[in-house]
């Protein structure tokens, strides 16, 4: 898990809030529908026209049930859209933040070191460490781990440093990416991946159900 792991996490809760604001209305709509069914048989209980009159307030409660799940599916989603692309934003410019090289973040001491060529191998992964959120360093650090990799004869030595190497080497591209996939599995599973404004309702409310399946693990390790 990053330091961008909130972003992922905020994102997956904007979905299951709106996924259980869509499926409440949903269910409501799915139970007058079945209490329409139900009574369409239903006989005379207490005097002639009972049954009408029952028949005739369920049909109303359906309708009810219809206008405000159709409102409320109008405003789900792109209320939704509105915080997605609100994180997108920030996650962009937090990521371009962080990968550009700023010689105010150069930590003289941390050259000298680098520079004196003393430096064991755990000393670097030391270093890695601690400069984990100083990019600026941690490029010029893996430069170094680089260079001695390639002089190095030990064989687990040489690995370690390939290691403090690739992970200096960060690609903002990558953190993007796997971004744009749970961007993808938004529109997917809110039924709009064709673009439609509106996916089909039971369609969506199935489709919505497979968001942790498609997403938890890419959340759990943003």
């Amino acid at each position: 898990m990053s330091k961008y792991a909130k972003y992922a996490q905020k994102l997956d809760t904007a979905f299951k809030a709106a996924r259980e604001k869509y499926m409440e209305v949903y269910d409501a709509v799915k139970a007058a529908e079945k209490r329409v069914e139900d009574v369409k048989d239903e006989k005379d209980e207490y005097f002639r026209g009972d049954a009408d009159i029952h028949r005739a307030e369920c049909a109303t409660a359906l309708r009810k049930a219809e206008i405000v799940f159709e409102r409320t599916a109008e405003e789900i989603w792109p209320a939704f859209d509105e915080v997605r692309d609100e994180l997108t934003k920030k996650l962009r410019a937090e990521v371009r933040a962080d990968t550009i090289a700023a010689p105010e973040d150069i930590d003289p001491n941390g050259m000298t070191l680098l520079q004196s060529g003393i430096l064991r191998v755990d000393e670097l992964e030391a270093l890695a460490e601690r400069y984990a959120e100083n990019y600026t360093m941690l490029r010029i650090l893996g430069q170094h781990a680089k260079a001695a990799a390639d002089k190095a004869e030990d064989t687990e030595a040489r690995w370690r440093l390939v290691n403090i190497s690739r992970a200096a080497d960060r690609d903002p591209g990558v953190v993007l990416q796997t971004w744009d996939g749970l961007l993808e599995a938004c529109r997917v599973c809110s039924g709009r991946r064709l673009g439609e404004k509106h996916g089909d309702p039971s369609f969506v409310a199935s489709i919505s159900k497979t968001w942790e399946r498609l997403t938890e693990a890419t959340i759990e390790s943003f």
